[in-house]
């Protein structure tokens, strides 16, 4: 978006992260080192906000509270967020918070619910099935940290595993909300 001239700010918890969008940009001066759980902007400021797998790491009744303050009226809020299946297995469903760190996995209601408590009023649900990618769709490029510890190649290793595993039960979904 940046690359398109958008007037855009990016936020990251993580210094490393941020370093990332830097060097890919080429500058920082949008850039923002904070918490969607206590966001650094004044009220009302934003007309769209894009979460890729960010509120399922969070208090995400708070970060979509943060996210809805922020936000202008009519304003729209893209959240690309994992979503367990309506009748998950409780050991599943608690392996896989354990082990992504979420603080929940919610469902789609429950995911619609915490929205709507949050004061979006237009909720949309996507799935990947609903759109159309192309084969040579542009990506961004993986951008390794350099003398990554091995442990993270073996908790890349899981994740492959788990995501095969049990792709039926966790999914993800594409929110489309207007405030």
């Amino acid at each position: 978006l940046k690359s398109l001239n958008y007037n855009v700010k990016g936020l990251d918890i993580d210094p490393i992260m941020l370093i990332k969008a830097k060097n890919r940009l080429k500058e920082d001066k949008c850039l923002v080192q904070g918490s969607v759980e206590n966001l650094p902007f004044k009220d009302k400021q934003f007309d769209f906000i894009f979460c890729e797998s960010v509120l399922s790491f969070t208090d995400s009744v708070q970060s979509l509270r943060e996210l809805n303050r922020v936000m202008k009226d009519n304003g729209v809020l893209l959240a690309i967020e994992v979503t367990g299946t309506d009748q998950p297995d409780r050991k599943l469903k608690e392996k896989i918070q354990s082990f992504y760190g979420f603080h929940h996995l919610f469902n789609v209601e429950e995911w619609k619910s915490a929205i709507k408590s949050a004061g979006f009023q237009k909720i949309e649900v996507r799935t990947e099935d609903d759109f159309i990618i192309e084969e040579d769709e542009p990506t961004t490029e993986f951008d390794m940290s350099d003398n990554l510890d091995p442990v993270y190649f073996d908790m890349l290793a899981e994740h492959e595993k788990l995501r095969e595993a049990y792709h039926l039960a966790v999914q993800f979904r594409i929110f489309r909300c207007v405030k």
